[in-house]
């Protein structure tokens, strides 16, 4: 089983047998973000849906991608677009929407396929990224994961936010981080 493909496992089986993905890590940038000139966001690692449904209330039109999570079950009859695939891929083609969003989700990616995400999340988004990266090991479900899949750790790329900030300003015109929270914005066009 290569690498990705365990963490995809220990993600299904999060997802089936635990509440994991149900936090809105995003939901406190919705101030922020609703002052953005923007009629589309994508959101990658979008979860249980929860931030997608909060962005659509703004009137936009609104695509959530997650590879394990299933969307909760009130959503399937919105027009929230889900894109179940990984984001290595993204099915959308180039300039589809005009913000992309990413709440605690790099540092979910295996270190190998970061400047890949980055590329995919680039050439879909006409205008800015926004995210916001957690630096810490993962605290969820550790020893089970461990017993199950031989690795209970869900932050597989642990990086501080200066390490961040110098990778995402290799794809991005200027960074900016925004408080609190030190989300970091990056303006492409």
């Amino acid at each position: 089983m290569t690498t990705n493909e365990r963490e995809l496992k220990k993600y299904q089986w999060l997802n089936e047998n635990t509440t994991y993905g149900k936090t809105c890590h995003g939901r406190k940038y919705i101030p922020f973000i609703k002052n953005l000139n923007f009629e589309s966001l994508l959101d990658i690692g979008t979860g249980r849906g929860d931030f997608c449904e909060d962005i659509l209330k703004l009137n936009k039109k609104v695509y959530g991608l997650d590879w394990a999570i299933t969307p909760h079950d009130r959503l399937k009859n919105t027009d929230i677009t889900f894109l179940k695939c990984d984001a290595t891929k993204i099915l959308l083609d180039d300039n589809s929407v005009d913000i992309t969003t990413s709440f605690e989700f790099f540092e979910h990616v295996i270190p190998e396929n970061i400047d890949q995400v980055l590329k995919e999340m680039v050439r879909v988004t006409r205008k800015i990224m926004f995210h916001n990266i957690a630096s810490q090991p993962s605290s969820s479900h550790k020893e089970k994961l461990t017993k199950l899949f031989g690795d209970g750790e869900l932050h597989q790329t642990q990086q501080e936010h200066q390490w961040w900030g110098k990778k995402l300003g290799e794809y991005c015109n200027e960074i900016y981080v925004i408080k609190p929270g030190g989300a970091i914005l990056c303006v492409l066009e």
